[in-house]
């Protein structure tokens, strides 16, 4: 393609079409043309918030940081999400956590740093903490503080009686599982990240409290011991064996005890927001919110994820729902659910740029549009400057 019209197609839709796998030369020219033709221009101007998350390995310099203020400014970024806890490792000064090793030798506070860039204009600045995941990487952390290290009992436990703490990465990665998860069941775990948020929101000039990973991985845990012995007192059953017809017998509605089960497990989840809400709404200038599950019903059967619940019963201000798909029926389909509920106002979408192309990237934007949701974010930056996908603003001053 000759660089007139490169830069005639900038102009048009407002990024720069970098594909992975060259098409070809026949086949490019056609989608290109189509694009140029019939796609709506990829534009921010449309919504209230344009979120956009940032990676913690974007932190490690004032370089690094600098591009990404300068990026947010430029291209109409209203909110940024701060990576500032990241597998059981902080990218901030604190006495709570073991700090990053990326960040031990900058001499610089980078989340202080990026606060007071940011500075006076409209951007506002969320921390973003991963909360139960703190472990994702197949050799063991070096720091005696980590949570792998020090408290090898706080990790979740499943429907075998088997700590999560236990496997490997690798066999983890085979279940469809993220990395190592805490129970949200443990006073300790809870009353940690409560200090974690006072003293962030003590410390920083922030808009914003944003948690992520706050869910089970999945339906088969959350048999810690501890759990297990409150439901037994409740109940009378042991949970770990709440699938033996033998022991259930003696229960009229078997269905009933394995829905208190989940809402048990719901429940922890539950606390952990709750505490952070309230420590949170201590100081009205700052907002809560949770990167959650796409889809409402699935978040909360299978993860335990009730984040229509926290809407409801107001312990956050909005939640992004991770509707990070290249199929656009499916994304329609999340688009169109939740907009039918009454608190899809409490509600932004986010877009992933790291598995798909800028076409389908402004499909799912204009599709928010379509479906007139008030905010967007995008996961996340890396990906937008890796990919040379660069968005343009539209009329905006």
């Amino acid at each position: 393609m000759s660089t007139r019209r490169k830069k005639k197609c900038n102009r048009r839709v407002g990024l720069k079409l970098n594909m992975h796998k060259p098409l070809p030369r026949a086949v490019f020219i056609a989608v290109l043309l189509f694009w140029l033709h019939f796609t709506p221009e990829f534009t921010y101007g449309y919504y209230q918030h344009t979120g956009m998350w940032v990676v913690r390995h974007q932190l490690t310099s004032k370089k690094k940081i600098d591009e990404v203020v300068k990026f947010a400014k430029d291209n109409g970024i209203s909110d940024l999400f701060v990576q500032v806890i990241g597998r059981g490792r902080t990218y901030y000064y604190n006495d709570l956590l073991p700090e990053s090793p990326n960040i031990s030798n900058i001499n610089f506070d980078p989340f202080d740093y990026i606060c007071k860039q940011v500075g006076n204009s409209q951007i506002k600045v969320h921390a973003w903490l991963n909360i139960l995941l703190v472990w994702s990487h197949p050799e063991r952390p070096l720091e005696k503080e980590h949570f792998i290290i020090q408290y090898p009992n706080w990790f979740v436990v499943d429907n075998t009686n088997s700590s999560i703490a236990s496997r490997s990465q690798l066999q983890l990665e085979q279940q469809g599982i993220e990395g190592k998860f805490l129970s949200p069941c443990i006073p300790e775990v809870r009353s940690l990240y409560k200090s974690v948020v006072k003293d962030l929101i003590s410390r920083y000039n922030i808009h914003g409290i944003h948690l992520d990973y706050i869910r089970f991985p999945s339906d088969k845990f959350g048999y810690h011991s501890c759990s297990r012995e409150k439901f037994q007192a409740m109940t009378g059953l042991d949970p770990l064996y709440i699938h033996r017809s033998d022991l259930v017998q003696k229960f009229a509605d078997r269905e009933l005890i394995i829905k208190r089960w989940n809402d048990f497990r719901c429940g922890f989840i539950d606390s952990v927001v709750g505490g952070i809400a309230k420590t949170v709404k201590a100081r009205d200038d700052i907002q809560l919110s949770a990167a959650v599950k796409p889809d409402p019903d699935e978040a909360r059967k299978k993860y335990f994820q009730d984040w229509a619940g926290w809407i409801n019963m107001q312990l956050v201000d909005f939640v992004i729902v991770m509707n990070y798909t290249r199929n656009h029926n499916k994304f329609i389909r999340i688009a169109k659910k939740i907009r039918s509920k009454s608190y899809h106002n409490k509600v932004w979408m986010g877009i992933g740029t790291y598995n798909q192309n800028p076409i389908i990237t402004d499909k799912q934007v204009n599709t928010c549009k379509k479906y007139t949701y008030n905010g967007i974010a995008l996961f996340s930056y890396q990906s937008i400057v890796d990919k040379d996908l660069f968005v343009k603003k539209f009329g905006l001053d």
